[in-house]
């Protein structure tokens, strides 16, 4: 794993980027508590793609007595499949199916490296490498790329219907003369003004989601964190080092006891932050659906103003690709289908992934403040004042003292004693840095909303303004104008056309 806590957190920032983690382990030293730890509180419950990867499958041969032996051998393979197993298996289930098989390899990497310098194009069977490659491809293929070519199918869908809304509102305004069509645009400007009006109650409500989840989640980290002393005794016993009194009291070997044991604290703070901050994102995520929900609310009332400009311009109602019952093909607009999180990567966590997909990454918004407060603020409030404390019981032991279980005991309640002092200090101080973390999710969130928003209404406007610009410097050839709006419109359908028969052909291919 990785040598220091800040690491871990700068590859948590990786992990929450990508779209499969590949997890090394070793078969010689199956699921080691560093391992666990690892998965407990960086990738349990986060919705992830791992691929297992359990190299030096070979050493099981040669570590066995007799290596020959094939009944000994298959006894101890087995042996040790069942403990990846019953650590693994959490981690291998997608919408409730039981996928072990697909996510965790046996490699031997030394013997397929040996082959490959010898003959670059040599085979590797045997070698595990073969299954996992096949793994691997399927995912990406299969599963991502589904995926990634839905996403540019609802783009494209999203692109044709803006096209052909265009143009239907365009035709009939080319008969109009300047006063005529300067007049049916004054007429719609109430119209424009109850779309700014549904940005701003929009608006108002994510503020006040934020506001709320902001004062929510600051205050279950104040009471977390003041909580911690009422289990530390239990909690730390697995990361307390093994102490050895003499290592400190040697000064040659101080330094490296003072390392262990702030490791041994860093550890243990991180992965309560860790722990923390699951249920933080679980809070948000809700209430990003939440502001999904309303999104779609919201969105379907804008398009309801916006043929009502298209009726009250054109003198008829036009009804553009009728909503099928499908979500992302109904008439929301493109604003709206970005608030609900409608253009993602993946179809599971509307709040979460789906957003990332477009732009919009809360995750890591969080983790830009979390990486400070779990590695740097947080940790430094904590362990630098207790660890002196801590060291004054120890020397008292004596030299004389071998007890290492009471050097424990000792250790564990002066901690405990120490951190209690400092987590209301703590509490407060960090609570602000929580709190302007979650602020900062939903502030980003309403910037990108009022932006897509305003870019719409501007959108539009401009396409009315242009209209009557040219109008007023020169004559419009209504024959040409029209042969050129069918044209550009045949030609948005075409591409529509060449990418829904890819998306088809790939559903079919891996049907």
């Amino acid at each position: 794993m990785n040598d220091t806590e800040a690491r871990n957190e700068l590859s948590l920032g990786y992990v929450n980027n990508c779209h499969a983690i590949l997890f090394v382990m070793r078969a010689s030293q199956p699921c080691t508590l560093g391992e666990r730890r690892y998965l407990e509180n960086y990738i349990k419950g986060r919705g992830l793609s791992v691929f297992f990867l359990i190299n030096a499958w070979d050493q099981v041969k040669e570590s066995l007595i007799d290596p020959d032996d094939t009944a000994e051998l298959k006894a101890a393979e087995d042996r040790l499949r069942q403990v990846f197993k019953a650590n693994l298996s959490d981690y291998c289930y997608v919408d409730g199916q039981d996928i072990y098989d697909e996510r965790v390899f046996e490699l031997s990497s030394i013997q397929a490296l040996r082959r490959r310098l010898k003959n670059p194009q040599a085979d590797l069977s045997g070698t595990g490498f073969p299954e996992f490659m096949g793994a691997i491809n399927t995912f990406l293929t299969r599963e991502r790329a589904i995926a990634e070519l839905r996403q540019v199918r609802t783009l494209a869908r999203q692109v044709v219907n803006h096209t052909r809304e265009a143009v239907e509102r365009r035709i009939p305004l080319l008969e109009q003369n300047v006063a005529e069509l300067k007049s049916r645009i004054d007429s719609v400007e109430p119209e424009f003004k109850k779309l700014t009006d549904i940005r701003d109650q929009f608006q108002r409500e994510i503020f006040n989601t934020r506001d709320k989840q902001a004062r929510k989640i600051s205050e279950s980290f104040c009471s977390y964190v003041m909580n911690l002393g009422n289990t530390f005794e239990s909690d730390f016993l697995r990361y307390q080092p093994e102490l050895n009194l003499w290592d400190f009291l040697n000064n040659g070997k101080r330094e490296a006891f003072n390392a262990a044991l702030q490791k041994a604290f860093e550890q243990y703070m991180t992965d309560k932050c860790a722990a923390w901050t699951l249920t933080a994102e679980k809070d948000i995520n809700a209430a990003f659906k939440e502001l999904s929900r309303s999104a779609s609310q919201y969105g379907a009332s804008y398009h309801q103003v916006t043929e009502r400009i298209t009726e009250k311009l054109t003198d008829k109602q036009v009804k553009v690709n009728a909503a099928s019952g499908s979500t992302e093909d109904d008439n929301s607009p493109t604003w709206a289908k970005w608030a609900m999180g409608l253009l993602s990567l993946t179809s599971g966590n509307i709040a979460g992934f789906a957003m990332a997909g477009v732009g919009f990454d809360w995750k890591n918004i969080l983790l830009n403040y979390f990486t400070v407060l779990g590695v740097g603020a947080f940790i430094g409030t904590i362990i630098s004042p207790i660890l002196g404390p801590i060291y004054i019981p120890l020397l008292g032991l004596g030299v004389g003292f071998l007890q290492a279980d009471q050097a424990r005991k000792e250790l564990v309640k002066t901690a405990k004693k120490e951190l209690v002092r400092y987590l209301p200090q703590v509490a407060h101080e960090q609570s602000q840095t929580v709190y302007n973390a979650v602020k900062e999710c939903f502030d980003s969130y309403e910037k990108e909303v009022s932006q897509r928003i305003n870019d719409d209404i501007t959108s539009r406007k401009s396409e009315l303004d242009n209209l009557v610009k040219q109008k007023q410097t020169r004559e419009i050839n209504r024959e040409s104008e029209l042969k050129r709006l069918k044209t550009l419109q045949e030609d948005v359908i075409s591409q529509l056309q060449k990418i829904e028969a890819s998306y088809s052909n790939l559903l079919t291919y891996y049907s």
